[in-house]
């Protein structure tokens, strides 16, 4: 019998500044413990993005991320933050693009991956919540985990990194990236902190609960805002996918 229930928190009207790290300097090495849902999406054995546990059988990730693929080539691993070492792999059943995804113009950059068989949850695995409210965009502060590159010239990092972004509006998104529409959820903090190869389909998290799946932007780090997906807008979606 499979267990298909989600959690779901409720976010406050405002984010009041709420602080998830005891600071703001860039990536720094996170414990799976503290974010059990993170998953590394592999193809032929080598990651090429993140993703985050909804429940037993299913994972949510960034569309373009697996539009190429079919799911005999992915492997799912979960339960380590280091690529080279530990965690469980599972093989993907299925994979669903959100049926309005556009790789050109980057919306509804959205996609869900079915497991062949239940992920066993422990205190290293753990499904993350969905919101059931959308987020407050002035003065939010929510946490991104990934394993994407250090630096543009570099390699994925070995270890999960964790770092806190600041939600800015959409207006202010907008005056850098004209086509960002109300499905989209930006970030920025300063030059030297960002998203970059790697990252995309990781969770942006606020107060336990995914807000945004790391979609695109200018790589990396170079003072512009990340886009990631919004997850609230898409929760019937999820629901009616999956159900």
């Amino acid at each position: 019998m499979l267990h298909l229930t989600f959690v779901f928190i409720g976010l406050l009207a405002s984010c009041n500044g709420a602080s998830l790290l005891s600071r703001i300097v860039g990536g720094t090495t996170a414990k799976i413990s503290d974010f059990p849902y993170q998953v590394s999406i592999r193809i032929s054995g080598f990651h090429i993005c993140g993703g985050s546990i909804l429940n037993n059988r299913w994972l949510l990730t960034a569309a373009h991320c697996i539009v190429k693929y079919k799911p005999a080539d992915i492997t799912l691993v979960v339960g380590t933050n280091y690529l080279s070492t530990g965690g469980i792999a599972y093989k993907a059943n299925s994979i669903i693009l959100h049926m309005d995804y556009v790789r050109e113009k980057q919306v509804h950059d959205i996609a869900l991956i079915k497991t062949e068989v239940e992920i066993t949850f422990t205190d290293k695995i753990a499904p993350v919540a969905l919101p059931t409210a959308d987020v407050d965009e002035s003065n939010c502060i929510a946490n991104f985990t990934g394993w994407g590159y250090t630096d543009k010239y570099s390699a994925n990092s070995n270890s999960l990194q964790v770092i806190e972004f600041k939600v800015i509006a959409l207006s202010e998104c907008q005056n850098t990236f004209q086509k960002v529409i109300p499905t989209h959820l930006c970030t920025y903090n300063i030059i030297g902190e960002g998203l970059c190869y790697g990252d995309s389909g990781s969770p942006l998290v606020f107060h336990g609960a995914q807000i945004g799946i790391g979609s695109w932007g200018s790589p990396c780090a170079l003072g512009y805002p990340d886009v990631h997906t919004r997850v609230y807008s898409y929760l019937s979606w999820i629901e009616e996918t999956i159900s």
